[in-house]
């Protein structure tokens, strides 16, 4: 059975008070994967700025286990994806999770 993938995009509001930098940066979660999957695939999260420590046990899964997180930059970051029965999967990486070093978060 094929497994659904759904993916959660953190949104993140904009505050600006004059010239110090207190955007919060932007993460966006990515796959290839368009609907229906029955084998491993890659996530890709990538931020706006450089995360700190940011590990697969940050996110919330259903439906899947994702490999340890690879990234060179600290701002991309890839994990396989295993879709773990034939359900919804579903990848959300909550707001209050990445810590940036900007200290903007």
């Amino acid at each position: 059975m094929l497994s659904r993938l759904l993916i959660a995009i953190c949104s993140i509001a904009n505050i600006n008070t004059g010239g110090v930098d207190t955007t919060p940066p932007q993460i966006i979660l990515a796959t290839s994967v368009i609907t229906h999957v029955n084998s491993t695939y890659t996530l890709t999260i990538t931020a706006s700025e450089h995360v700190n420590n940011l590990v697969t046990g940050d996110l919330s899964l259903t439906g899947c286990t994702v490999g340890a997180f690879s990234t060179s930059d600290g701002i991309t970051y890839t994990a396989t994806v295993t879709p773990t029965s034939g359900t919804t999967v579903t990848i959300v990486l909550p707001v209050a999770v990445p810590s940036f070093l900007a200290s903007n978060d």
